[in-house]
């Protein structure tokens, strides 16, 4: 017996948290030709992101987070860094 459930995100709060406010989010999904992945999918339309043609191969990016914390430890905000932030490059 496992202890299991669907969990269920809001797009919106899934922009949020890859700090893509304000994005589209087209697609989620886990690789097809992976046995049991580490990892899902996000296909996310953001100024942050690269520039693509319509019909071209979409580039993989990794966002890279950083975490800010107060004086007494506790976690204030995740921002992301990478890709840059539009007009922070």
């Amino acid at each position: 017996m496992r202890n299991a459930a669907i969990i269920e995100l809001n797009m919106k709060l899934l922009l949020d948290m890859l700090d893509f406010k304000g994005g589209i989010i087209h697609r989620v999904y886990t690789p097809d030709d992976l046995i049991n992945p580490s990892y899902f999918n996000v296909v996310i339309e953001h100024p942050d992101l690269p520039e693509v043609e319509d019909g071209e191969r979409l580039p993989v990016v990794t966002p890279t987070m950083q975490s800010f914390y107060g004086e007494d430890g506790s976690l204030l905000k995740i921002e992301r860094i990478d890709p840059p932030k539009r007009g922070k490059k």
